[in-house]
């Protein structure tokens, strides 16, 4: 990480890093059976204890539909390890991406649900 920050080589990290931890944040909430999304260890946000703002709205709202979804795909852990790897390295443009990423589902559902969630 160093190397891309001193080198100013960080374009991966400006998009990427963001959105793993997002990803982390939903899966964690999707696993934890939680009403809302969980940030940190017994603290979780819900549409009952954030500010009422719109742009709030407009980011946690889908944050929460997107971590629904998630839950009742009920993602494996080598689904999840895949998920984080193509995160991170792959560039997530259109369906092709995914080809040779080795991803452990054989059902073409559930991979095109998973697939149209971590696009967006």
């Amino acid at each position: 990480m160093e190397q891309y920050i001193t080198n100013g080589k960080c374009k991966k990290l400006d998009t990427k890093l963001p959105c793993w931890c997002i990803f982390q944040c939903l899966l964690r909430s999707a696993n934890s059976d939680s009403d809302g999304l969980v940030i940190s260890d017994h603290v979780q946000v819900t549409t009952l204890n954030w500010p009422k703002d719109r742009v709030l709205d407009w980011l946690l709202g889908p944050l929460l539909l997107i971590k629904d979804q998630m839950k009742k795909l009920e993602v494996t852990e080598d689904e999840e390890m895949c998920l984080r790897k193509l995160i991170m390295t792959s560039k997530n443009e259109k369906p092709s991406d995914w080809d040779d990423s080795g991803f452990p589902s054989d059902d073409n559902i559930k991979r095109g649900q998973l697939q149209s969630i971590i696009r967006r």
